[in-house]
């Protein structure tokens, strides 16, 4: 009977010593994630497949914590699959907006040759903009020689629709 009572109080402390560990580690994580050293992501339940995960909120972690689970439950809302990770884990992200269709805009180089123009006097306001054209194209190619030196965006339509309110706005 001996044996078996340092059996079960070896049982015990081994069990109290591994829930010592175990607050351990919850006190550690909870402070990682309160300095900020550690993030927590997770999902909304219902997850469906098209889900990203979403950052924990720092207040979640005061609510019930299912760490086995991997599960947060806090007024109503449960996340699931909750995992933390180092700060240094995560690598930014920068989304650049795809590029728009068709062929490139050349209106900033427009615009910067009809303000030149303009603030040399060569561009007369009170003659139709159709008749000072060939004076923009001209422009933009002596201010862009590296540019594409054909009239690529450089058309009558196009020059009007970037010339009109520009024109208008400098007669204002």
């Amino acid at each position: 009977m001996p044996v078996l009572m340092d059996f079960l109080t070896t049982n015990s402390e081994r069990h109290a010593q591994q829930r010592t560990i175990k607050d351990k580690h919850k006190r550690l994580v909870l402070d990682g994630l309160a300095k900020g050293t550690l993030l927590a992501f997770g999902y909304e339940e219902p997850r469906k497949m098209k889900d990203f995960p979403v950052e924990v909120p720092a207040h979640f972690w005061n609510a019930t914590v299912l760490w086995q689970e991997g599960e947060i439950r806090y007024e109503g809302i449960r996340l699931i699959g909750v995992r933390v990770i180092g700060r240094s884990q995560i690598n930014p992200v920068t989304i650049t907006p795809p590029p728009r269709p068709g062929r490139p805009t050349r209106k900033d180089q427009v615009e910067t040759a009809f303000n030149s123009l303009l603030a040399d006097g060569s561009y007369d306001l009170n003659v139709s903009a159709i008749h000072q054209f060939p004076l923009v194209r001209a422009r933009v190619k002596a201010l862009f020689p590296g540019e594409d030196q054909s009239n690529k965006g450089l058309r009558d339509k196009a020059l009007y629709g970037i010339l009109s309110p520009l024109v208008a706005a400098a007669k204002a």
